[in-house]
């Protein structure tokens, strides 16, 4: 818990140091050489996890697959908690994006029109950040590194394209980070929370499973859709794969212990 008020204190003064010495030379270096990379099929699934669907699917594939859903109403706890914490920033700090910047200076468009969304803090960023902080007390040290740099491939992939500044995604991250410190406080202090569901946890993630590649075939596109089932269900499908050696593993464990504890009592 100190870690994570210690990481977002820091990552906060970085996007200080950022807004005054740092933002304004990368976006000059962004528009004299644009990047087509982001374009990749690999960035634009990194870059979809960011939107929140995926990332909420997989959490709740977890839950249906192996009925473990504790930690999960944590992480969609502190992912509500961070939704409301980046709207009022947002509606508070009211900077425009990179690239609506770039609009008003080749377009000329009533600023109202283009203005419909701010920058500061990524509220992409702030998600990933915060399901992350808390992920990373319950997933093995191999899997919390691979996720961290998949939230850094969204920071990164933000800015690129023009969406934010980097002190908006450094903004984020602390956001995230902190958001997800309240989650884990409140649940310290109502730990029945884990429990809200009463049992139901896995057939509403069930439910779930199947209603969110239908919102994001709707909505999105069926590019988006693809990019989920391409990229998302094989990582589901190798989380529990990994879960289920785990588990094994530790049941061996237990019954060496208890073997050689019999053994010494003989």
């Amino acid at each position: 818990m100190a870690v994570l008020l210690l990481c977002g204190g820091l990552l906060l003064a970085a996007a200080a140091v950022c807004y005054f010495f740092v933002d304004e030379r990368v976006f000059s270096y962004l528009r004299e050489n644009p990047q087509t990379w982001y374009k990749f099929r690999w960035a634009e699934a990194i870059k979809q996890l960011g939107r929140g669907y995926p990332l909420i699917w997989l959490l709740l594939a977890w839950v249906a697959l192996t009925g473990k859903h504790k930690t999960v109403i944590v992480c969609l706890l502190s992912l509500l908690i961070t939704l409301a914490a980046v709207t009022v920033i947002k509606e508070t700090v009211r900077r425009p994006r990179p690239r609506d910047i770039i609009t008003t200076e080749t377009k000329a468009e009533n600023k109202g029109d283009i203005f419909k969304s701010w920058s500061f803090p990524s509220g992409d960023i702030a998600g990933v950040f915060a399901a992350a902080a808390i992920l990373a007390f319950a997933m093995p040290w191999p899997a919390t590194m691979l996720f961290a740099a998949c939230c850094c491939g969204v920071a990164i992939l933000r800015v690129v394209v023009f969406a934010h500044y980097p002190s908006d995604a450094l903004g984020g991250a602390a956001t995230g980070i902190l958001c997800g410190w309240s989650a884990i406080s409140i649940r310290n202090l109502y730990p029945e929370i884990e429990n809200i569901f009463k049992g139901r946890e896995r057939m509403l993630s069930f439910i779930g499973v199947i209603l969110i590649p239908i919102l994001i075939w709707r909505l999105q596109g069926l590019n988006k859709l693809i990019i989920l089932l391409e990229f998302y269900v094989p990582v589901a499908l190798i989380s529990i794969v990994v879960d289920r050696w785990q588990s094994k593993q530790t049941r061996t464990a237990d019954i060496t212990y208890i073997d050689e504890t019999k053994g010494k009592g003989k």
